[in-house]
């Protein structure tokens, strides 16, 4: 139903209601991409953020982060995801939908979804789908092995 990107101001925006400008700004200054995906299953909306940070600790930073604005905005609270070998964290709202929070290095997922377990499924396949391409350390330049010419 929608492919997006959330962007630096708008991150900056969600986390300064809970946290301050100050905070926000540093928090979302990290940010190195997202794209945020939300698909119609059945009747279930379920919606997918991937966002990629400077490293591995702004990552957890901006999960701990946005971690605070859904409890207080969802009136929730997330519990550690016990399997998980990564930062993962799972909570569920009074309605039964759910919200899983996951680190892999610099990268997050959220996951909102009918249900935990619905979430936790998601993700895994979410994870595998995610094609990350290492980008050349050099960049060449057909241009400048000749010489120059301007003329």
């Amino acid at each position: 139903l929608v492919e997006d990107s959330i962007g630096e101001w708008s991150i900056r925006a969600l986390l300064e209601g809970e946290h301050g400008q100050k905070y926000a700004a540093d928090t979302a200054e990290k940010w190195r991409g997202d794209q945020l995906f939300s698909l119609q299953n059945d009747a279930d909306l379920n919606t997918f953020w991937f966002s990629s940070w400077g490293g591995e600790k702004a990552a957890e930073e901006f999960v701990r982060a946005y971690q605070k604005v859904i409890e207080d905005r969802q009136r929730l609270r997330f519990d550690r995801v016990a399997q998980a070998k990564d930062l993962a964290l799972i909570g569920t709202a009074r309605n039964g939908r759910a919200w899983l929070l996951q680190v892999r290095g610099p990268v997050v997922l959220v996951v909102q979804s009918a249900t935990a377990n619905r979430a936790t499924e998601f993700a895994e396949e979410a994870w595998k789908d995610l094609e990350s391409e290492a980008e050349p350390t050099v960049v060449r330049f057909e241009s400048a092995r000749r010489p120059v010419n301007f003329r």
